[in-house]
Formats: structure tokens, sequence, C-alpha cells
């Protein structure tokens, strides 16, 4: 009979003993929370790509418009390509193409067409089934 109040006792122990529960509970929402805060980081990233790209897009164009054929120092649209490159941030410059377009030519009067184009790849893309998502920017100005 002893031995059996023993048994019982230290079952009810057991049952009311709460340490590792935190632990446990931790392996729960852990992976929810680092799923979270990598989503947050990708969401910012993916706003700062797209609002760089449109930044870029109008300064390249303005750049463009100011050195049009009859300036001192017109453009070529490699020149307007190095430009972006040089400036561009938060994202490689190699992986952002350029195109520019003049309607109908580079004098004044004419107008000065920059597009802007970046695959963003997402940081858990893969793992989540996220495909890279093409980025945007462009902007147009008359040539002075």
């Amino acid at each position: 009979m002893h031995d059996m109040t023993g048994r019982l006792l230290s079952i009810r122990r057991f049952l009311r003993d709460r340490r590792g529960t935190a632990v446990i509970e931790f392996a729960f929402v852990a992976p929810v929370l680092f799923v979270l805060t990598i989503g947050t980081i990708d969401v910012g990233r993916l706003v700062w790509s797209a609002s760089m790209l449109h930044h870029m897009a109008r300064e390249a164009t303005r750049y463009a418009s100011v050195r049009g054929a009859d300036s001192n120092n017109p453009v070529t649209d490699a020149d307007i390509d190095t430009y972006v490159k040089n400036r561009i941030i938060g994202m490689p410059a190699g992986d952002v193409s350029v195109a520019t377009t003049w309607t109908p030519n580079n004098s004044p009067g004419g107008t000065v067409l920059v597009e802007l184009d970046y695959t963003y790849s997402f940081l858990l893309g893969k793992a989540v089934g996220l495909d890279p998502l093409v980025l945007q920017g462009e902007s147009s100005m008359v040539v002075l």
C-alpha cells in the first residue's frame, strides 16, 4: 500500500511540474516568428527596391534631358546606363537593365524615356514557393 501511495505522489508531482514548458512552447512559436521576421524584412527590401528603381529612372531621365544633342556634353545610351549603375543603392548594379528611348531623337523638344528592370528574389522565396518578381521603374521628360 505504501508503495502505491508513493507512486501516486510521484505522478502528481510530475503532472504539476512546469519546468521545460517554456522551451516546448518556444519550439512551437519560434518558426512562426522567424518566418514573420524574414517576411517583414523581405517586404521592406521589396518596397526599397521598387522605390529605388523609380527614383533612379527619374534621375536618369533628368540627367539625359539636360544633356541633349545641343548641350556642351551630349549623352549616349551607354552614358545613361553608366549613370544609373554608378548611383543605384541597395541592389546589385549589374542586375539592373537600363533601356533609353529618344523620340524622335535627342534634340531639344524631343522626349527621352528611361526604363529600368530588376529581378527581385525573395529571401525565403524558394522555401515558400514565391517566384522572383520583375520590378520596373520608368520616367520620361522633354529634352531641353
